[in-house]
């Protein structure tokens, strides 16, 4: 068993990186953390020293919430949301604990959380089996939604400004896709050719100007 303390901080509006406070291994389980005899001394330690009055512990399985709440006094909180959040946790462990300290069970790596599979179904990957998904598919799901966000959440803006490029230069962007039309108005704001591009993005940029040249 592990003893894991996170903090969360917020760096910009939305993202909330995690960073480890504390870990801490107990090779016997049981004695750590059981119905029988509560919550051990090492790791009631841990917890009170970094969960302030009034907060809720968010708690990997349903069995901790009762041991924790009758032993320390601590209200606890495992549900749903609480279980996409220890997902991606047990997943990104390998970079938030010690080399070598963690090895997950095949109980607490799960292949596939619900958000992942929302994601995979909206674009029509659905048949994907569990035991098909390796890192690589995780972190290209993670890469998927995040441009889907952004698409949705300035996809608007740029139509807007697509519009403004009509009226300023007489070109109609209006069948355009958001590649084609943000790679138009970043050529018009950067017309010495210094492009900004997120990432290494080279092979699609390049794909883009050719559609505009065409």
């Amino acid at each position: 068993m592990e003893g894991l303390s996170l903090e969360e901080k917020p760096i910009a509006k939305g993202k909330h990186p995690v960073w480890l406070k504390e870990f801490q291994a107990f090779e016997d389980k049981a004695s750590a953390l059981s119905l029988d005899t509560g919550v051990s001394e090492q790791l009631a330690g841990m917890i009170r020293r970094f969960i302030c009055p009034g907060q809720t512990l968010a708690v990997g399985k349903q069995e901790y919430v009762t041991i924790i709440q009758s032993n320390l006094g601590i209200k606890c909180l495992w549900n749903a949301e609480v279980m996409e959040l220890m997902w991606g946790l047990n997943n990104l462990k390998e970079h938030l604990v010690p080399d070598g300290k963690s090895e997950l069970s095949k109980e607490d790596c799960l292949p596939m959380c619900e958000g992942m599979k929302f994601t995979l179904n909206k674009y029509g990957f659905g048949d994907l089996k569990p035991e098909m998904v390796t890192r690589s598919i995780i972190e290209a799901t993670g890469l998927l939604y995040e441009t889907d966000y952004h698409v949705r959440k300035h996809g608007e803006s740029m139509r807007y400004a697509g519009k403004h490029l009509k009226e300023t230069s007489g070109i109609n962007a209006e069948d355009w896709d958001l590649l084609k039309l943000a790679t138009a108005i970043m050529m018009l704001c950067y017309p010495n050719g210094e492009y900004k591009l997120v990432g290494n993005l080279p092979e699609v940029y390049l794909k883009a100007v050719g559609t505009l040249e065409d």
